[in-house]
């Protein structure tokens, strides 16, 4: 029986910070949060700053010299003069777009000798944190318990639209409203963001991307997974356009780089912004994840990459083009795989299970107060019961449909139907630039023959998996018509639009200009993207929303019922890329029986790795540098290693510090066993992998020939 239980949640939200009181080993913290308890627990490990050394907004602090990278990265700023360090992945993007046959920086590394050689990176921004603040209290101002449920949540986002704007107001900062643990708190969120960010270093692929999809979220790691840009602003020192006279930025604070090396036990630290975590899922949500959608997800990824890397084996020009959208699809790819492998071995379901009995246990025992907990542990087991035949068609319109290129191209030749009543002659020029430049960056980055290939792998997953009743019936109808297996299906919506010949498109595109429709609604392409984007969006997606809402309330009860429970825990909200520290020790770890992992690699496995498979490609003058290191009085150059900080996505490139605050590595990846760390955090077999600041600086000087570069930064 459902039981609609979203009414409580506004009495929750005055007393949930009664049940923020305790302690807890892993996390990642906001550091208004970070209590005397924890901060003991940081001491205890040896940590040596102060509270206000992390995070304050009198003074210069460690949060000033951290910087949300683009889309969903983390960088450090390492210099008085605006240098910033992430890694070689999250700058993949913009190495490849500077990247030709003639001058592949992707294979070949590139090194700025000056800043006048430093590039510009059109749409790649960084944000630094001025403040984050909790203001639960003045969002709920001027809200009755007598508002409907519309009433209250339309009052509490008009306040919320009230306190960001009056945060910002005369500056030129930006804000955003976050929420915390569910939805039971709000937090405002304050940048500066820049828009000059220039490319300064990055190493070739055999260091940058060393191991390939072979070692990706697995350790022992050898990859040196950096990369350096530099920010620019104006001769104020704000932000301001790519300019060519803008000047390197100069910042409140910048790290400090520790030369002297760590061991094991040491403490460490993770500054940055994660991006998304569930840890308080019950365990229903968990068997949707491991037994339903990682399994399709993996499956038809694994078709795709097969694609794409035969394709990228055969040609230079397709491995150039391919290369940025084969390393997004291969991350999730092998993190899912590893996810699940995770969740068996620390049996993170049975371990969830255990803890709803518990908790049914403790509310059985508490009479009419317990009713709406239990109530709410009933309703998600239903919520996710219904999950399991709604989350694949919803996650498959992204997996398989919109991961169609042609689909892009249609969509953006649609936009030339929209006409502004004003549009003169000259803005119908511009329209029409806009209109080319945009197809441009997809073929960039598209080949006709891989395409075709990919649509019909993706084609062949959505009609398959996705239950027959589930889909739409002029889709069946279509495919019946064309079938898939047969290869009709290509032929009919995806050659006979020839979208990735340019000729015929600019032809479509002046048609399109001229007001004809037909010429773009009259295409079978068209036609099936409409009808697969229309049924998602009439029938798919409103049924997950009803459902993904439900289980939403629910969940927000279930985890305030968790925190009742457990009075002696400390709670961290869930990741959301918002400025967190997370806190551990340098320890290997042992992933199997029989098996124990140290916790440092050097350049020795290097050599011992090359040309040992496709992935460990280390070219002859590359070997010899190596060799001529590993032989030296000085010997190997550590790589990486690992520690416990807790740590997902978004926290690539984070900076990793030791007790003192001084930079010590950049984080890049976690052990493949791990990688479950967003569900379920096991100390045992969670590790994060850095890239050690001493083989960046080697690779910086000894590979790269840009010793300037680190006589700019603090050595300690």
């Amino acid at each position: 029986m459902k039981i609609h239980l979203r009414k409580n949640l506004y009495l929750l939200l005055f007393s949930f910070f009664l049940s923020l009181t305790s302690f807890a080993d892993e996390g990642m913290w906001p550091p208004s949060l970070i209590n005397s308890a924890i901060f003991e627990q940081m001491k205890s490990k040896g940590f040596l700053l102060t509270p206000e050394a992390l995070y304050s907004t009198s003074q210069p602090s460690l949060k000033d010299a951290i910087v949300l990278f683009g889309r969903g990265c983390t960088a450090e700023i390492i210099s008085n003069q605006g240098l910033i360090l992430t890694n070689h992945h999250c700058a993949h993007g913009q190495i490849q777009s500077h990247s030709t046959l003639q001058n592949d920086y992707l294979q070949n590394g590139f090194w700025a000798k000056s800043k006048t050689e430093e590039l510009p990176n059109p749409g790649l921004s960084v944000s630094i944190l001025i403040r984050m603040e909790d203001v639960t209290d003045k969002a709920l101002e001027n809200i009755s318990p007598r508002f409907s449920e519309k009433e209250k949540f339309a009052a509490m986002d008009a306040n919320l639209k009230k306190i960001g704007a009056n945060a910002i107001a005369g500056t030129h900062y930006q804000y955003q409203i976050k929420p915390f643990f569910g939805g039971l708190q709000q937090w405002l969120i304050v940048y500066e963001t820049f828009t000059d960010i220039r490319l300064v270093g990055a190493p070739p692929s055999s260091i940058g991307k060393f191991g390939g999809d072979t070692d990706n979220w697995v350790w022992p790691r050898h990859t040196g997974d950096f990369s350096l840009f530099r920010i620019y602003a104006g001769k104020d020192n704000k932000p301001a356009p790519y300019n060519a006279g803008n000047q390197p930025y100069s910042p409140k604070k910048f790290l400090p780089i520790s030369t002297t090396g760590i061991k094991e036990g040491d403490f460490t630290m993770i500054l940055g912004y994660p991006g998304r975590t569930n840890e308080y899922l019950p365990s229903f949500a968990l068997e949707v994840v491991t037994k339903i959608t990682n399994p399709k997800k993996i499956a038809l990824r694994t078709k795709r990459l097969n694609i794409i890397n035969d394709a990228m084996k055969a040609s230079a020009e397709k491995r150039i083009k391919y290369s940025s959208k084969q390393a997004d699809i291969a991350n999730a790819w092998k993190k899912w795989k590893g996810e699940s492998l995770g969740m068996a071995k620390a049996d993170a379901i049975g371990a969830k299970r255990l803890i709803e009995e518990r908790y049914k246990t403790f509310f059985s025992g508490q009479g009419e107060k317990g009713k709406m907990y239990l109530m709410a542990i009933e309703n998600l087991k239903e919520g996710y019961q219904k999950m399991q035949t709604l989350r694949i068609p919803t996650e498959y319109q992204s997996e398989a449909v919109l991961a169609n290129d042609f689909f892009s191209i249609l969509k953006i030749s649609k936009k030339l139907l929209i006409k502004d009543p004003k549009q003169d002659a000259k803005s119908k020029e511009k329209q029409m630039e806009d209109f080319k430049a945009s197809v441009r960056y997809i073929y960039k980055d598209a080949d006709a023959e891989v395409e075709r290939a990919l649509f019909k792998v993706t084609m062949e997953a959505y009609l398959k998996d996705i239950p027959a009743e589930m889909h739409s019936s002029r889709f069946l109808e279509m495919e019946k018509e064309f079938p898939v297996a047969n290869g009709q299906f290509q032929k009919e919506f995806f050659d006979k639009g020839k979208w990735f010949d340019s000729v015929t498109v600019w032809k479509l595109g002046k048609k399109l200009a001229k007001g004809d429709s037909n010429a773009l609604f009259k295409t079978p392409a068209y036609q099936l993207m409409k009808e697969l984007e229309d049924h998602f969006a009439k029938n798919t997606l409103p049924a997950f929303q009803k459902v993904a809402s439900e289980i939403e309330t629910n969940n927000q009860i279930f985890f305030n019922g968790l925190m009742e429970m457990e009075k002696s825990r400390q709670f961290y909200p869930d990741a959301n890329q918002t400025f967190r520290v997370a806190f551990g020790n340098v320890s290997g770890y042992q992933p199997q029986d029989g098996v124990k992992y140290t916790w440092q690699s050097t350049t020795q496995g290097i050599m011992e790795k090359a040309d040992t498979e496709p992935d460990f490609v280390l070219e002859n003058p590359l070997k010899e540098i190596y060799k001529r290191q590993n032989q030296s009085k000085e010997g190997p150059v550590p790589v990486a290693f690992i520690a416990s900080n807790h740590s997902t996505g978004g926290n690539s490139g984070s900076p990793v510090l030791n007790a003192k605050g001084e930079l010590i590595g950049v984080n890049f990846d976690r052990v493949w066993e791990g990688t479950m760390s967003d569900y379920y955090f096991d100390s045992r077999i969670c590790r994060n992998i850095t890239c050690d600041i001493r083989y960046v600086l080697w690779v910086i000087d000894k590979v790269g020939n840009s010793s300037h570069l680190v006589k700019e930064m603090e050595l300690k």
